[in-house]
């Protein structure tokens, strides 16, 4: 009984110290933007091994008042159309998702913006409930401690929109020759279209399936507003 209390203490002293640490981390990132995330380090090491090919991370970094509110839009239509009203985690979504796999339906990701940087940045991508445990504790520290403007900027910029391509500013560069805050309606919705499969979607020759979705996303632009609480 004496040792199990100790081993109990322990444990609790060991969350104390990592509930710290992350979020002294995280508020870190209220001022300074991530120079690397852990998605981005696991690529990086996963290409070190043979045959050795070099893994370049292409990125640039753009403040999110020079992000076009158009691809804001269309990014948030195709990922997140709740975020600035829920507090990290869609509960329909996640229902309707449940509901759909328990009706025979393949299991389909109900993953919030939030959710999407607390993985990107701080875990692996692999999938299993001791990685959705830790992605839900770090969601509810990035909701915490960042504005929702601070989430949204740091995951445009840190998305993976491409092999090798990181973040709206580069993205829009490297598929339309312009910066992320000029793209028209549809190169926004082209971009937003890739997600959540971005190697394997290319704007550049977009599938049939690609432009309907793209057509769709443009087309819920024209009469959707950006819900705010």
């Amino acid at each position: 009984m004496k040792q199990l209390k100790i081993v109990g203490v322990f444990l609790l002293k060991l969350f104390t110290a990592f509930l710290i640490y992350s979020i002294i981390l995280i508020n870190i990132f209220r001022w300074l933007n991530p120079h690397v995330t852990a998605y981005q380090n696991i690529k990086s090491a996963t290409y070190a091994l043979p045959p050795f090919y070099k893994y370049e991370i292409r990125h640039k970094w753009v403040r999110l008042k020079n992000i076009s509110p158009k691809l804001i839009k269309a990014i948030l239509i195709s990922e997140d159309q709740k975020f600035f009203v829920h507090f990290g985690f869609d509960l329909k979504q996640i229902e309707k998702a449940i509901n759909d796999y328990n009706a025979g339906k393949n299991l389909r990701g109900a993953s919030t913006v939030t959710q999407q940087l607390a993985r990107n940045m701080f875990l692996s991508p692999s999938k299993n409930f001791v990685r959705k445990a830790f992605e839900s504790f770090y969601t509810v520290i990035l909701e915490t401690f960042l504005s929702k403007e601070r989430i949204l900027e740091i995951y445009l910029n840190v998305i993976e929109l491409g092999k090798n391509i990181y973040g709206v500013e580069y993205a829009a560069q490297f598929y339309f020759r312009k910066s992320a805050l000029n793209l028209n309606d549809s190169e926004s919705a082209m971009l937003a279209a890739i997600l959540p499969n971005p190697l394997r979607r290319n704007p550049l020759h977009p599938s049939k399936f690609l432009l309907e979705r793209r057509n769709e996303i443009l087309n819920f632009m024209g009469k959707w507003k950006i819900p705010r609480e």
